[in-house]
């Protein structure tokens, strides 16, 4: 470990936060990729620091060593100064969630990045950013804490220039990882009130709209209505199309509920996807262990190779794919995790054109009950479930992916796969259709 030979540097923070009505600083949801690990992390973005910093839960999770150590003199607000401190200078790696930008930085350790910085959960904000197709990932549902501060040492290099003005009174700025809001809304009311609007609020539902709130928003019967008949006519049709297999295997279709022929190929952006996966498994050294969970898939007949005289077929789809590593895991340390939401700008992707069920967490408190209703409750968990369900010739060939390596391989799987919106209903269908 070295000390720096700079001496004591002295660094200006500018971050402030106020209370009244609410503003939304520069905050958005990345991946942090360690030595074998990654985890996803939320960063706020802050010109007034002339440096970035982590956090050290961060740093103890990763388990990231510091390749030299700085003394640092912070400048608060009114021009007063903190004593000396030794901080660890970090060098890592962070990820846009879609994988479509990385990059390489240094920061500075530090105990706690800042205090509370709010999500945004206004249904009229939310409204207007989905009218206008930008897309935010620091959703409301994640990680409150903030984890990394992005100062105006790099800043500078991942805005792109997009910035658009919302009639809700906020700015969305555009960055190489993602959209970022920041602003204050117009009218909004204070936190105190807000808070106690919301308890009454939660007085007059039930439990299953309770759960209906936190997973798909509000809904009123005639949508629920629709959903259920959406749901049963599914259910019939898939009933209809299921096969048993000669070895007792069941044989599932993709519920579509759009034409397939709707459904472009991306094949394009998976490739581009891929080479970039490919190269970052290179550089950490894990290639050939990712590769070695797909050649097993191959030999237990859960994935093929698309012939050659099938790879020019028109109706066909892509999937990217990338590995998560759990390096404590002793059974799977690596495993893919395919990404059936990635599609081209102003097109569908594949979970768009498939029926994904019913909201089977609305399910819970029923099967609590049904459970607690004997003495005796058994419970059973089958062991990689949705490999075990094998999909229909037909919509194979929308479930393409290309074997990590610089080569165009290309396959496509043979089972129900994890990362599929509609893999949860096929399983329940499938079980379902048991009795």
């Amino acid at each position: 470990m070295d000390v720096s030979d700079h001496g004591s540097n002295s660094e200006v923070a500018l971050s402030n936060a106020g209370r009244g009505r609410t503003v939304y600083l520069q905050t958005l949801e990345v991946v942090i990729l360690g030595q074998g690990c990654e985890k996803r992390i939320r960063l706020v973005f802050d010109s007034g620091s002339m440096s970035s910093h982590i956090s050290d839960r961060i740093i103890k999770q990763l388990v990231l060593k510091p390749h030299r150590v700085e003394t640092i003199v912070n400048t608060l607000f009114g021009g007063s100064e903190t004593s000396p401190r030794e901080k660890g200078l970090y060098a890592i790696e962070i990820e846009a969630l879609d994988e479509s930008f990385s990059v390489c930085l240094e920061a500075l350790s530090e105990e706690k990045i800042c205090g509370f910085v709010p999500k945004i959960n206004d249904r009229i904000i939310l409204r207007e950013l989905k009218n206008r197709k930008i897309e935010i990932t620091d959703s409301v549902s994640g990680e409150y804490e903030i984890d990394l501060l992005i100062g105006a040492d790099l800043l500078g290099s991942l805005l792109t220039g997009e910035i658009v003005e919302l009639d809700c009174g906020l700015t969305a700025v555009h960055t190489k990882l993602a959209w970022t809001i920041m602003g204050k809304q117009k009218g909004t009311i204070s936190m105190g009130n807000a808070m106690t609007t919301l308890s009454m609020h939660c007085r007059s539902v039930n439990l299953t709209e309770m759960w209906d709130l936190e997973c798909l928003g509000i809904t009123d019967p005639s949508q629920s209505l629709c959903r259920k008949k959406a749901h049963s006519e599914h259910l019939n049709d898939f009933r209809e199309k299921l096969t048993i297999l000669p070895s007792g295997r069941y044989e599932v279709g993709l519920p579509w509920k759009t034409d397939s022929r709707n459904l472009p190929d991306n094949k394009e952006l998976s490739w581009e996807r891929h080479e970039k996966m490919v190269k970052r498994m290179k550089a950490r050294g894990f290639l050939c262990e990712y590769q070695e969970v797909f050649d097993d898939w191959e030999r237990l007949k859960i994935i093929e190779r698309v012939p050659e005289n099938e790879l020019k077929n028109e109706k066909c789809h892509y999937l990217p794919h990338r590995p998560v590593i759990k390096m404590q895991s002793e059974i799977t340390r690596i495993r893919p995790v395919f990404d059936a939401s990635a599609s081209e700008k102003g097109k569908p992707s594949l979970n768009h054109c498939l029926f994904k069920g019913i909201n089977l967490i609305e399910l819970i408190p029923d099967v609590i009950d049904r459970f607690r209703t004997y003495p005796i409750g058994l419970s059973g968990d089958i062991e990689k479930a949705f490999l075990m369900l094998s999909i229909a010739n037909q919509d194979r060939e929308f479930l393409r992916f290309f074997y990590p390596c610089d080569e165009e391989l290309v396959y496509r799987h043979c089972r129900v796969v994890l990362g599929v919106s509609c893999s949860p209903f096929l399983l329940n269908a499938s079980i379902l259709s048991f009795g």
